[in-house]
């Protein structure tokens, strides 16, 4: 009788455990959710859930009904019925949809239609995160025994979900290469030295770019930087670069003004406009290209991705990644 006890509360133990992970991860959908909802018309929510195959309008109240029974949850857990059977639903609602996109997603891998070094979508997190919601919803134990400081735990919690969402997005979106038949280009600047030329990071977006244009994908090559170090500026050298591996100079625009992320796709999207351009692809390296979607978009683009191809793995790419986890927050808080 006492292993049997011993066993039973070790079970509700892991219940408690496998619950608070599930409205951790119920109360960040949420936040997602109603952030859009209120402020960016839902149209952010690509990022991590696809509806697009979905009519606008439901995808809209599902979104929403999502936001709320997740929020929901979250606060009052598994105690009210009611809401554990609701939430469920919504769950396997967004199982359905999660697991769908990953089934796209390896259709297109298998077509050649997309590539990737890392073929692992961030679809299938979405996925494993709805089965936990679905699963904890159901089985519910007969007796709950507290855990110990639950909001210090969910705290934690959070914090690990919040810095693993931005590098899982580097590896699982921004590993992927969406490159298409496309309107125009878009390079993102990374540094020129003194002597004009380019870095060996803006080389290689260079050089990806260069392909890209040769490739017939895109007759319009746009370069977009700031000033460089010494008397040359990024675009001059971006552009006298892809000259000379053969790029037509009068395909080439600059966007002098491109100092960082949000004033290219600002500055782009009116030379965007202007040239009547509607298919884009954006070139940088893998850890930048989900925050430049992320802006296109919130911008009402819609932009393909192309990683750099990396002529060697930058010593500082660590930092690169960490600075562009807090970049990535800070802008998704910001255009949302």
């Amino acid at each position: 009788m006492e292993k049997q006890k011993n066993s039973d509360d070790q079970a509700i133990f892991h219940y408690g455990t496998a619950e608070l992970s599930a409205r951790t991860i119920a109360g960040l959908i949420a936040f997602f959710s109603l952030l859009n909802i209120m402020f960016a018309g839902n149209i952010m929510n690509i990022w991590w859930i696809d509806m697009r195959f979905l009519h606008p309008v439901l995808a809209w109240f599902l979104v929403l009904a999502g936001g709320i029974l997740f929020g929901a949850f979250a606060i009052l857990g598994s105690r009210r019925a009611r809401l554990r059977w609701c939430t469920l639903s919504v769950s396997l609602v967004y199982l359905a949809v999660a697991a769908a996109n990953c089934i796209n997603y390896y259709l297109l891998l298998a077509g050649g239609i997309i590539t990737t070094s890392f073929p692992v979508p961030f679809s299938i997190l979405v996925t494993f995160a709805m089965l936990l919601v679905a699963a904890v919803t159901i089985l519910k134990p007969r007796r709950k025994k507290p855990l110990r400081r639950p909001l210090s735990k969910a705290i934690v919690l959070l914090v690990i979900m919040c810095v693993i969402t931005p590098f899982a997005q580097m590896y699982c979106f921004g590993k992927t290469d969406y490159r298409r038949p496309a309107d125009a280009i878009v390079v993102f600047g990374a540094g020129v030295h003194a002597d004009g030329s380019l870095s060996i990071a803006l080389a290689d977006r260079m050089k990806t770019a260069v392909e890209l244009y040769r490739n017939g994908l895109a007759e319009t090559l746009i370069v977009s930087g700031g000033p460089g170090t010494g008397q040359v500026h990024e675009t001059e050298a971006m552009a006298g670069f892809a000259a000379s591996c053969g790029v037509d100079p009068d395909d080439i625009i600059p966007d002098a003004q491109g100092v960082n992320t949000r004033n290219t796709i600002k500055n782009t999207e009116r030379i965007l406009s202007g040239i009547k351009a509607r298919r884009v692809m954006a070139v940088s390296h893998a850890y930048h290209l989900p925050r430049i979607k992320m802006t296109y978009q919130q911008a009402g683009m819609d932009v393909y991705t192309v990683p750099a191809r990396e002529s060697y793995f930058l010593n500082r790419m660590p930092y690169y990644m960490a600075r562009e986890a807090i970049a990535l927050w800070a802008y998704y808080l910001f255009l949302s």
